[in-house]
């Protein structure tokens, strides 16, 4: 049986707001709505995002998330939002010299 799972991620920087950008992402997956009982078959959360440095390093404050998410922190215990925040660091983009200007 094959099985599988599909994403689509999107992100974009705020005009004249250099260091803020907003992103949605969204996915399925093999057998989505039937995983437990009102499971959905997409899933989604979006928000706004930090750059600190661009494709370096970024944090990103989700604000609206779906119902399947939402009962995953539930059940992972993960209520404080805190729990919801993530962040990308791609170390080997990171060229501390040449981005030490950005973010001065």
């Amino acid at each position: 049986m094959v099985k599988w799972i599909t994403s689509l991620n999107l992100s974009a920087r705020i005009p004249k707001l250099k260091f803020i950008g907003v992103f949605a992402d969204a996915g399925t997956y093999y057998n989505a709505g039937n995983t437990f009982e009102g499971s959905k078959e997409v899933v989604f959360d979006a928000g706004a995002s930090l750059i600190v440095v661009q494709n370096a390093f970024e944090i990103y404050f989700p604000i609206k998330w779906s119902s399947d998410i939402e009962q995953f922190y539930e059940v992972n215990n993960s209520k404080k939002y805190s729990d919801k925040i993530r962040f990308q660091l791609n170390l080997h983009l990171v060229k501390p010299y040449k981005y030490l200007s950005q973010l001065f």
